[in-house]
C-alpha cells in the first residue's frame, strides 16, 4: 500500500519529461530538490523532532498543515534555486517549478507521512500525495501564466491575481486535511478534493493539447 505514495512523484517526473519536453526544464533541478529534501529529513530525524502537540482547532491545524508542509518548503527552496540561478532567465526559474518541487516531495512526503501520520490511512497513502502532485502542477502552470503576463506587458493587477491564485492553490490540499482530521462536515473534504483533482486534470489535458499542437 505504501508503494503508491513512494512511487508517484518519480513517475510523475518521468512523465513529465518523457511528455512536456518544456524548454528550459533540466533533469538537475530534479536532483536538486531531492538531495534538499534528503538533507532536510536527514535534520530532522537527527536533530529535530517531527512530534508536534496537536492543536484541535481548525485555525491550529490548517496554520501547521499550511505552513510546515507546504509554504515554506514550497517558498524557502524555490527561493533558493531562484539565488542559485540569478544568472538565468526568469523563464528558466519558472520552467522548472515543478521538476524541482516533484524531486523534493518524492523525498519529504513520504517522510513526514512515514513518520508523523500514524497510523497510516487512506487518505495519507493516496489522497494527500494526489492533493500535492495536484497542487504543484497548478502552481507551475500559474506561474507560466505570470510569465506570459510579464512578457506581454499586461497590467499588474493580473499578475497579482494569479499571484493569489498560486496562494490558493497552496492552501486547498490544507483545507481538505483540516476537515478530514476534524471530520465535522462529513464528506464536504472528499467533494472539494475531487472537485480540485478534477479541475486540475483538466488544466493538464488542456495544456498537454496545446504543446501538441506546438
Amino acid at each position: 500500500m505504501l508503494l503508491f505514495l513512494i512511487v508517484l512523484f518519480p513517475i510523475s517526473i518521468l512523465f513529465f519529461f518523457l511528455s512536456r519536453k518544456e524548454s528550459g526544464s533540466s533533469l538537475l533541478t530534479v536532483f536538486i530538490g531531492f538531495f534538499t529534501a534528503a538533507i532536510l529529513c536527514a535534520y530532522k530525524t537527527f536533530f529535530s523532532s517531527s512530534y508536534h502537540l496537536p492543536v484541535l482547532s481548525f485555525f491550529g491545524i490548517f496554520s501547521y498543515m499550511f505552513f510546515t508542509q507546504i509554504f515554506l518548503p514550497i517558498t524557502i527552496l524555490f527561493v533558493l534555486f531562484c539565488i542559485l540561478t540569478r544568472k538565468d532567465t526568469i523563464a528558466y526559474r519558472f520552467a522548472n517549478f515543478f521538476p524541482l518541487m516533484t524531486g523534493f516531495y518524492s523525498v519529504y512526503l513520504p517522510y513526514i507521512t512515514l513518520n508523523t501520520e500514524l497510523p497510516y490511512s487512506f487518505y495519507h497513502i493516496f489522497i494527500k500525495p494526489l492533493l500535492f502532485l495536484a497542487m504543484l502542477y497548478l502552481v507551475s502552470c500559474l506561474l507560466r501564466k505570470i510569465l506570459e503576463d510579464i512578457v506581454q506587458e499586461k497590467k499588474s493587477k493580473k499578475i497579482f491575481r494569479d499571484g493569489v491564485l498560486i496562494l490558493l492553490a497552496m492552501m486547498i490540499p490544507a483545507l481538505v486535511e483540516v476537515l478530514w482530521v476534524m471530520k465535522t462536515l462529513g464528506i464536504v473534504w472528499a467533494i472539494i478534493t475531487l472537485a480540485y483533482l478534477l479541475f486540475v486534470f483538466s488544466v493538464f489535458k488542456l495544456s498537454l493539447s496545446n504543446t501538441k499542437r506546438v
